[in-house]
């Protein structure tokens, strides 16, 4: 089903990868009205038992766009951020607002009590080396989790007495070798995946396996990886996959997303900036109806420091 969608959504996805339009910053302008979406649910005070199927608040684990592929997964008191501090983008993309910047900075809600920061490689979009490196400085007990690429880059930033290498996690997998490693950091665990980046360059990358207040998310990076290449047995349960909407599109990816790793939740994310033109937003709405027509359990995270609360399954 996706193979076909994939190929009417041509012109979409060559502009978001386009040379024409600047990266833009995230904003809180509503995206185009899709029949099948709904707005994020209001705050509401639990008087109640939860209903089967809902949670308490303290129970759920909430899920937070920065911008792109930048999410917070926090539960309770403890935050991780995968991708979220970051300073460039690519063009038909999104960039942190310089107000996201400075929450950021300032461990300001939706970025406060954070325990580790992940970064899954080190292109622009995804990771900073210079604001990682400051991040670090600011807050002497956070862990980075990344490649080995990107710890390097970190590392040459910093002062030579900055005492953090504790705090710094670097992993140099073999490129296709689907190597899993595993990694405890207080209240987080993490499983670090090899997942080779999409297309033909060799930059490493790297998925993570977050496991917080007893659920597991999934963040894979730029990756089309799917099949025997995608360590799975070693992985174990998911309950919330966070995808790059290409993965989606891709009949292998998007079949094997489905059937073998099945997860109960997903959220589609580096997704392209949502264009302010008509005809632009027709095809973001196609887009994302032929997401959700295949995958039942879509969450969609298309707007600045938008959140969705997951039960445990």
């Amino acid at each position: 089903m996706l193979a076909s969608n994939a190929m009417g959504h041509r012109a979409f996805v060559l502009l978001a990868f386009g040379v024409c339009a600047p990266a833009l910053a995230c904003t809180t302008s509503p995206p185009p009205s899709v029949a099948s979406s709904s707005p994020p649910a209001a705050e509401t005070t639990i008087t109640e038992p939860p209903a089967a199927g809902t949670c308490t608040t303290a129970q759920a684990l909430e899920i937070t766009l920065a911008c792109n592929a930048g999410l917070v997964v926090r539960s309770g008191e403890t935050s991780v951020l995968v991708d979220v501090i970051y300073g460039e983008s690519f063009p038909g993309f999104t960039i942190n607002s310089p107000q996201q910047r400075e929450a950021i900075d300032q461990g300001a809600a939706p970025f406060d009590d954070v325990d580790v920061v992940l970064a899954t490689h080190h292109h622009a979009d995804h990771f900073d080396a210079e604001m990682v490196g400051a991040y670090l400085m600011r807050y002497p007990a956070v862990h980075f989790v990344s490649t080995q690429a990107a710890v390097d880059l970190v590392l040459a930033t910093l002062p030579v007495d900055h005492g953090a290498d504790g705090r710094l996690h670097g992993y140099g997998f073999e490129q296709g070798s689907a190597s899993v490693e595993h990694l405890e950091l207080g209240a987080v665990g993490i499983d670090i995946v090899e997942l080779r980046h999409v297309g033909d360059q060799p930059t490493p990358n790297v998925g993570f396996v977050v496991e917080l207040g007893g659920q597991r998310v999934l963040h894979v990076g730029d990756t089309l990886v799917a099949g025997e290449a995608f360590p799975i047995a070693a992985l174990g349960r998911i309950d919330v996959a966070l995808m790059p909407y290409w993965y989606l599109l891709d009949e292998t990816s998007a079949t094997f997303l489905g059937t073998v790793l099945d997860p109960p939740h997903l959220v589609p994310m580096h997704l392209p900036a949502i264009p302010e033109d008509e005809a632009g937003q027709a095809e973001y709405r196609e887009l994302r109806q032929s997401i959700e027509d295949q995958f039942a359990a879509t969450r969609w995270l298309d707007q600045p420091n938008q959140s969705e609360s997951v039960c445990p399954s």
